[in-house]
């Protein structure tokens, strides 16, 4: 049902454009801020401007920059951030030396990647903010059942996007009384006796059992939540390797946990 790609950049075209639009703001600032506000800019400097533009969609398409950008935290996108930077500054200076032009100085070269860095990591933050609040109005909601042992591994995989298609409510623990409180930043709805009466008092589109394979699902559960009309999805482990387990939600594989 959901099979998550390698490649993501057919689907972050948006991503793609605001950063070459970060790098092209920054270059027109430093221009205006070395040699004053013209509309006019010098052909050196518009040759740099342009291919320091197709450089970095160069980069960007070769490298994969925006694969998995929605789930990478603050962290990981200010360091994927000031790479993309750094490398743009390498270039900018290779093709000063290349041309043998002196008339940018030092502090043109670093205030463009300066003003880069700044602006297009806080534009990426804001869009992706942006993105995950449309796609969580415009998605199915879902609730992930689960045991108590596994419900910190459960609550991290949330909270790591791995189901940022749907509107995730929440986690329910079959076999503790947790309701009211959080377990890894996600809240704990209901338990196994309340578990039904809250799906009935809200709006529930699909509910995902992650419980070991050898568990037993409660009675009456299932066939009252396909009453309901509630569409049900079951995961389970599939093989076992090395780097961990290997996941089946409805026959598809989605990533290793």
């Amino acid at each position: 049902m959901y099979k998550r790609s390698k490649n993501n950049l057919h689907m972050h075209w948006d991503f793609i454009v605001l950063d070459m639009l970060c790098l092209a703001v920054s270059l027109l600032l430093v221009y205006w801020i070395g040699f004053g506000f013209t509309v006019e800019i010098d052909l050196m400097y518009g040759n740099i401007f342009f291919f320091l533009l197709l450089f970095d969609f160069f980069v960007i398409i070769c490298t994969g920059a925006f694969q998995d950008v929605l789930t990478r935290g603050y962290w990981k996108e200010f360091l994927a951030t000031f790479r993309q930077a750094v490398l743009i500054e390498l270039v900018f200076v290779a093709y000063l030396i290349v041309m043998r032009s002196e008339q940018y100085w030092r502090l043109v070269i670093f205030l463009s990647g300066f003003y880069y860095l700044v602006l297009c990591y806080v534009v990426k933050i804001a869009w992706k903010a942006f993105v995950k609040k449309r796609r969580t109005l415009e998605h199915d909601s879902l609730l992930v059942v689960t045991c108590y042992d596994c419900a910190q591994h459960v609550a991290q995989m949330i909270c790591n996007g791995v189901y940022e298609n749907y509107k995730v409510m929440g986690i329910i623990i079959l076999d503790r009384d947790l309701a009211g409180e959080e377990i890894g930043g996600v809240k704990v709805l209901a338990n196994q006796k309340t578990m039904l009466d809250y799906i009935c008092r809200n709006w529930v589109d699909e509910v995902l059992f992650d419980v070991p394979n050898d568990a037993q699902l409660p009675e009456g559960i299932v066939s009252g939540l396909s009453e309901m009309g509630v569409v049900v999805h079951l995961k389970i482990d599939e093989q076992s390797t090395d780097d961990g387990c290997k996941r089946l939600w409805n026959g598809s594989a989605i990533m290793p946990c």
